[in-house]
C-alpha cells in the first residue's frame, strides 16, 4: 500500500511539473507581449499578418491621398519584409499582440512616421495616424487570466507532491525509474505542446489573420525550450540508469558473505 501511494503521489507531482512546464511555456509564447518585439523581423516575414497590415494602412492612405489601393498596398507589403522597417513596426506588432490577448483595448495606431516608410510616400507624413482594429478574443483573454493563476499552484503541487512520494516510497530505484520516465515522455510531449498549440491549433482557433503572430513568436523563440527539453530527456535516462544501477547494488550480497 505504501508503494502504491508513494507512486501516485510522485507521478501525480511530475504530473503538475510537466504541466507547469508546459502553461509556463504556453504564456510565454502567447500571452507574454515582451518578446513580440524581438521577432518583429520574423513575424512580418508571415504572408497573412503582413498583408493584413498593409491593407489597413492602403486603406487609409489610398483614401485620403487619393491613390491607387492595390498600389499602396503593394508597397506596404514589400516595405514591411525590409529588416529596418520590419524593426520599426516591433512597437506596432507588440500592441497587435496585447490587443488579441486583452491586456490591452482599442485600435492600433500606426504613427505617421511609419506609414511614410511602409509606403514610400512623404505626404503620408501630414495623415493622422493609421487605426488598426485587432479584437480580443475572449477565449484568450481568459486562458491568459487562468495562467496567470495557475502556474505557481502547479509549481507548488509539484514540488510538495514529488517530494513526498520520493521520501515515502519504499524502493528508491522505482522511484527513480518512475522519475526517469516521466522526464522523457514529458520532454517529448512538452515539444509537440509547443510546437502544436501556438503554431497549429491557434491559428486554426482563432479567426484573425493576427493569430499567425503568436505562430511566430513560438517559431522564432522555440530554440531554446528544445535545449531545456533535450537536457530533460537527458536526466531521465540518467535516473533511470542510476534506479538501476541503485538496485543491482541492493540486491548484490555484502562484502565477504559467499554464496554457496
Amino acid at each position: 500500500m505504501r508503494r502504491v501511494i508513494a507512486s501516485t503521489l510522485l507521478s501525480l507531482g511530475l504530473l503538475c511539473g510537466a504541466l507547469a512546464l508546459s502553461s509556463w511555456w504556453v504564456q510565454r509564447v502567447a500571452f507574454d507581449t515582451r518578446n513580440t518585439s524581438d521577432v518583429a523581423e520574423a513575424a512580418l516575414q508571415n504572408p497573412d499578418l503582413r498583408a493584413d497590415l498593409a491593407r489597413a494602412i492602403a486603406d487609409t492612405v489610398a483614401v485620403d491621398l487619393n491613390l491607387d489601393h492595390a498600389a499602396v498596398e503593394s508597397a506596404a507589403q514589400t516595405a514591411l519584409v525590409q529588416p529596418g522597417i520590419a524593426t520599426a513596426f516591433a512597437g506596432v506588432l507588440r500592441d497587435v499582440h496585447a490587443r488579441l490577448i486583452g491586456e490591452a483595448t482599442g485600435p492600433v495606431m500606426i504613427p505617421p512616421d511609419l506609414v511614410v516608410r511602409a509606403t514610400g510616400n512623404p505626404a503620408a507624413a501630414q495623415l493622422p495616424p493609421v487605426a488598426v482594429d485587432v479584437p480580443t478574443f475572449d477565449a484568450l483573454d481568459s486562458t491568459r487570466r487562468a495562467l496567470h493563476r495557475a502556474i505557481p499552484l502547479l509549481i507548488t503541487s509539484a514540488v510538495v507532491l514529488g517530494l513526498l512520494g520520493l521520501v515515502f516510497h519504499p524502493s528508491k530505484p522505482t522511484a527513480l525509474r518512475i522519475i526517469g520516465a516521466w522526464f522523457i515522455v514529458a520532454s517529448i510531449v512538452e515539444l509537440v505542446v509547443a510546437y502544436t498549440l501556438p503554431v497549429i491549433l491557434l491559428p486554426a482557433l482563432v479567426d484573425s489573420p493576427y493569430a499567425e503572430l503568436v505562430a511566430e513568436v513560438d517559431k522564432a523563440t522555440i530554440g531554446p525550450l528544445v535545449g531545456v527539453l533535450i537536457m530533460l530527456a537527458g536526466a531521465g535516462v540518467a535516473c533511470l540508469v542510476a534506479g538501476s544501477w541503485l538496485e543491482r547494488r541492493q540486491a548484490a550480497p555484502p562484502a565477504g558473505v559467499y554464496r554457496w
